[in-house]
């Protein structure tokens, strides 16, 4: 079996005598004394994928002045750690689907620090996932969008809505030629269109209580509620959910908010546990008159909010599917697109001749 650094995990020398693997990205990356960089030298000449273990513990000595059993245990921790994969292990997609994902495959083994696999293991696993969606608007027609893009294998879309012109603002899916048609009917066409390989199960209906949701999410592995109303939409999901032991991921934003929230019965609390959680925070703040749990006749949105929504909400759901961590469980990711909290500021020094070029320009 052949083995390489994962994708984006290549060691790169540090100036403090020590180098890193794993990119730069914190958690993922390790960093490990060096002296002089040796390891950093060869090891990704040594694990690219043409060598087994044991050839490329011999290369790595005869590269370096480490033993074999040195490297060995070199190449071990490296595997321990979790940056390596196996190469061109058999698959079950075709040479369409694998150049289709062939970029996303490479993203998923940069993030995965599991057990050491090959580069299609996960995009196989994804194709296997059975994933509802309900409500077809600003965040759900995202969502599906990025479950049929990202190669989900079966897809239930649910609506009972037609398209509207002030939908065309935020929902990307739909075009002025949709306008007065079923969203279900419209998604079904456009997600089959984007990727033949995956099954969509379109649903018009209604939603009017945890029953319905029950019998929609019937098989599924997952389901994203993405739908605003009826107001006891969640709830009723939040029901359905703990009925059925099936986890879901709450999806929405609120203004400049956007949050969403996977909930996993037996695992997790529920949605029932974080309006009571809030609302005992708020209490210790003096602030629980400010909270009220109510449906706007008109909920303010602009495209790229709804967007940044859909896709972080699919992005989390799929790394739930394919228990990728660390794992966003039992936390409410909850991002404010207004005063970009957690962002940081670049200083620009006052020498800066790119910024004499902007004020010259300005």
């Amino acid at each position: 079996m052949k083995i390489k650094i994962r994708s984006g995990h290549e060691v790169l020398p540090l100036d403090s005598k020590t180098s890193i693997i794993g990119s730069m990205t914190s958690g993922l990356a390790h960093q490990f004394p060096d002296p002089d960089n040796e390891i950093a030298a060869v090891i990704n000449q040594v694990l690219n994928g043409e060598y087994d273990l044991d050839d490329a513990v011999e290369r790595l000595a005869n590269l370096t002045h480490y033993t074999r059993t040195q490297s060995l245990n070199i190449i071990r921790e490296i595997e321990r750690m979790g940056h390596l994969e196996t190469v061109e292990e058999p698959t079950t997609l075709s040479d369409e689907e694998k150049q289709r994902y062939s970029r996303s495959s490479r993203y998923l083994s940069w993030i995965n620090q599991g057990e050491i696999c090959g580069n299609w293991h996960l995009q196989e696993l994804l194709k296997q996932k059975r994933v509802a969606v309900l409500g077809l608007g600003g965040i759900g027609s995202g969502v599906a969008y990025h479950l049929a893009a990202s190669g989900v294998g079966h897809i239930r879309i649910v609506d009972y809505d037609t398209v509207e012109l002030s939908n065309l603002s935020r929902q990307m899916l739909f075009d002025e030629e949709d306008i007065g048609a079923l969203k279900v009917d419209v998604v079904k066409n456009k997600l089959l269109h984007l990727n033949h390989n995956v099954e969509v199960d379109g649903v018009q209906q209604h939603i009017r209580g945890n029953n319905d949701i029950m019998k929609l999410i019937d098989g599924m592995d997952f389901f994203f509620c993405c739908a605003d109303s009826p107001e006891e939409i969640t709830e009723w999901a939040n029901n359905a959910a703990l009925y059925t032991n099936i986890p879901w991921i709450s999806c929405s934003y609120n203004g400049p908010i956007v949050q969403c929230g996977i909930y996993v019965p037996c695992k997790t609390g529920c949605f029932r546990c974080l309006i009571e959680s809030v609302t005992k925070k708020l209490e210790l703040k003096h602030r629980s008159s400010a909270y009220m749990h109510f449906q706007r006749d008109v909920n303010p949105v602009f495209g790229p909010i709804a967007q940044i929504s859909a896709a972080l909400s699919a992005y989390e759901g799929i790394r739930y599917l394919l228990d990728l961590s660390p794992q966003s469980v039992g936390r409410i990711i909850h991002v404010n697109m207004y005063n970009y909290f957690d962002s940081y500021v670049i200083d620009v020094p006052q020498d800066c001749h790119h910024a004499h070029i902007a004020k010259a320009r300005g």
